[in-house]
């Protein structure tokens, strides 16, 4: 009993969450939606294995069916609370979440979102169907795939690669994901760029070409200390998970004796050498004075 109170209040925490952060949801900076045409949509929104009343009415025809109480929610709030339902391992009701966010946003704008078939792939495989998932990560990564080809803006270049990459990979095709990754791309000059490369190649586990963008990003910022700092820690924790902890703990001490930094960059620090010595299991040795 009184783990099932736990849970409720962890799943009602965390769906007060995903409201609060509905606003940014509704309008985000990076599009991950496509105009490409959506099945499975009924004239209510609703998919259409929802369950409809049997009774008939006078002249003989059944009535529409009535919709799911979240049909009256923005899409993108449903699809939130999907995503929280998925995360406790309440399959069904994120099934069914997912389902309807996708089918109230092609009703109502034509457009379907990439990361809500991801989602429904991840709901299909956790609940052991296997084929329906691997179409619902078919129909993700072709709408990545559109997108990545009518994208105008240099900034999510990499961001498209990096999601089509990824659902070779959920999809078992690593060698077309490594074609995808051998298109990414960054100014040589430019720091912030070889930094955002960096990241999104140690996602995918890329630590050798990974390293090569943090040591240009660390050229480039020589001469200003609180970027290079930035870019330390990024780096530090790219060696940490790439199993090379001595030269992580050297780096996260470098910058974590620097003088002056910002706040945030000081917190960040500490917070990589704590972990790192956490996974030495020396915690003993944690020194900041």
């Amino acid at each position: 009993m009184m783990l099932s109170l736990r849970l409720n209040q962890a799943l009602t925490s965390a769906v007060v969450i995903a409201v609060t952060l509905i606003l940014s949801a509704c309008n985000p900076s990076v599009s991950n939606n496509s105009n490409t045409p959506a099945g499975n949509v009924n004239d209510t929104g609703t998919p259409k294995d929802a369950a409809a009343k049997d009774a008939p009415t006078k002249d003989g025809a059944k009535p529409e069916p009535e919709p799911p109480k979240e049909a009256k929610y923005p899409y993108q709030l449903t699809a939130a609370l999907a995503k929280v339902h998925l995360q406790f391992n309440n399959i069904d009701e994120a099934l069914r979440l997912y389902e309807l966010a996708i089918n109230t946003q092609a009703k109502q704008t034509g457009t379907e979102d990439a990361e809500n078939w991801t989602g429904l792939g991840d709901a299909l495989r956790k609940a052991n169907r296997k084929a329906e998932a691997e179409k619902s990560y078919q129909r993700a990564l072709g709408i990545y795939e559109t997108l990545f080809k009518q994208n105008t803006k240099p900034e999510l270049h990499n961001y498209y690669i990096d999601r089509i990459a990824i659902h070779y990979r959920v999809l078992g095709n690593e060698a077309e994901a490594q074609k995808w990754i051998a298109q990414m791309k960054a100014d040589e000059n430019n720091a912030e760029q070889q930094l955002a490369l960096a990241r999104v190649l140690e996602t995918q586990n890329n630590f050798e070409k990974a390293e090569a963008c943090y040591k240009r990003a660390l050229e480039l910022t020589k001469a200003d200390a609180k970027q290079q700092a930035l870019v330390k820690i990024g780096y530090s924790g790219m060696l940490q998970a790439a199993k090379r902890s001595d030269e992580a703990l050297k780096m996260a001490k470098e910058v974590v004796a620097v003088k002056d930094l910002p706040d945030d960059t000081k917190k960040a620090a500490k917070t990589l050498l704590f972990k790192i010595y956490e996974a030495r299991g020396e915690l003993d040795k944690l020194d900041f004075k």
